[in-house]
């Protein structure tokens, strides 16, 4: 499956990856400047299984985009107040 990050930001979609214990079997792969969602499934599943793995992958993904933002982030204040 597709995900929607910029391919500047692969780098921390492979961190999100790495830091998350049950996406072990997941992996990106980036061809053509477009970011994918790679799963190894083993080769017998059950219906509910694969179901559940697949569930599990899209919720992957879901994590995996980018919150859209309408406006930027404010910019810190350097600074004290008196």
């Amino acid at each position: 499956m597709t995900l929607t990050w910029p391919a500047e930001q692969a780098r921390q979609a492979c961190l999100l990856l790495a830091a998350t214990p049950e996406a072990c079997d997941d992996a990106l792969y980036m061809e053509q400047g477009e970011l994918w969602l790679l799963r190894r499934y083993p080769a017998t599943l059950t219906e509910v299984e694969l179901e559940l793995l697949l569930k599990q992958q899209l919720a992957m993904a879901a994590l995996m985009v980018p919150a859209a933002r309408t406006t930027p982030p404010p910019r810190p204040f350097i600074g004290r107040f008196a």
